[in-house]
């Protein structure tokens, strides 16, 4: 026998299960049928919204009641017709343990239901990746944190050992790091100056675009540097260029006279000789070099 769940409310459809048909039963069976729900209703005592409650439930037990007698066979036969009704009482009693016995399983089923389960394809929420890890570069040396001082140390204490190569490295790396800064300046063309001893004429010329430029401390010697590279790598007429503009630019060098002595030196006609050949004569009287101009100066004639 099916265990039936106890409830004010199933209790309710359960009386209510037995009236199918107002029609169908005596007006004393009805009677009963309330008399025993309101008995019910009472000994829970309900609160002032109770009976609205009731209500509701009513209608609701009665849609249950019409969906959970589907396929069964409610009793037809009429009463007060002077037939027998013990049968038809046996069939009514029948109609509605069914009725229950369903609603009763129906509940059962919903107390004991498992969550849905998930499966691979649902809307799940997605799993947190973790995200690579970046490889682990060692941040590099802020500028502020580097002595230039010390580094320019290292540079002329490698000078004084004869290792140009040395040298030529960590004032190039001076002037990278400082770009702009004195000290970037001053290495760059001690740089081009070792590189040019070195006849690495090529890089000397690279190594004074900085320290050439203006707002350099030491453009003035590495104009004149610039030039003697240019006359190594240049035809005569670039490097005259050169040196003329360097005049130009510095008109009060105390490199002056070396600047006219390397003109004389170079091919020029015998106008501009003989005008630079005083000049230079007026500054340097006396010496190997004067001696020098005025033999130059001889072959242009009177």
């Amino acid at each position: 026998m099916t265990m039936i769940p106890h409830g004010p409310l199933l209790d309710a459809v359960r009386d209510l299960a037995r009236v199918v048909d107002r029609d169908t039963l005596s007006a004393n069976a009805r009677a009963r049928v309330g008399a025993r729900i309101t008995e019910r209703l009472d000994a829970r005592r309900a609160p002032f919204w109770w009976p609205r409650l009731a209500l509701g439930a009513f209608a609701i037990a009665a849609v249950a009641l019409l969906w959970f007698s589907r396929g069964t066979t409610p009793p037809t036969r009429p009463i007060g017709t002077g037939a027998d009704e013990t049968g038809f009482v046996a069939d009514a009693r029948t109609f509605a343990t069914q009725v229950a016995q369903r609603f009763a399983g129906f509940a059962e089923a919903l107390r004991h239901a498992q969550p849905p389960e998930v499966h691979e394809h649902s809307h799940e929420l997605p799993v947190p990746v973790e995200p690579p890890r970046r490889h682990e570069v060692t941040a590099p040396v802020p500028v502020e944190a580097i002595d230039p001082e010390a580094l320019y140390a290292r540079a002329e204490e490698a000078m004084r050992h004869g290792d140009h190569p040395a040298a030529r490295r960590q004032l190039h790396d001076i002037a990278e790091r400082f770009t702009g800064q004195p000290i970037a300046y001053a290495a760059g063309y001690e740089h081009a100056r070792l590189a040019f001893a070195d006849r690495d004429y090529g890089e000397a010329r690279a190594a004074l675009v900085a320290p050439s430029a203006r707002g350099s401390q030491v453009r003035e010697p590495a104009r004149l540097l610039a030039c003697r590279v240019e006359r190594e790598l240049t035809t005569d007429d670039e490097a005259r260029t050169c040196l003329r503009a360097f005049r130009h630019d510095f008109p009060t060098s105390p490199h002056d006279t070396e600047v006219l002595l390397m003109l004389l030196r170079g091919r020029l006609d015998c106008e501009e000789r003989s005008r630079l050949s005083e000049e230079f004569l007026r500054l340097v009287p006396e010496g190997a070099s004067a001696t020098e101009v005025r033999a130059q100066l001889a072959r242009c004639g009177p």
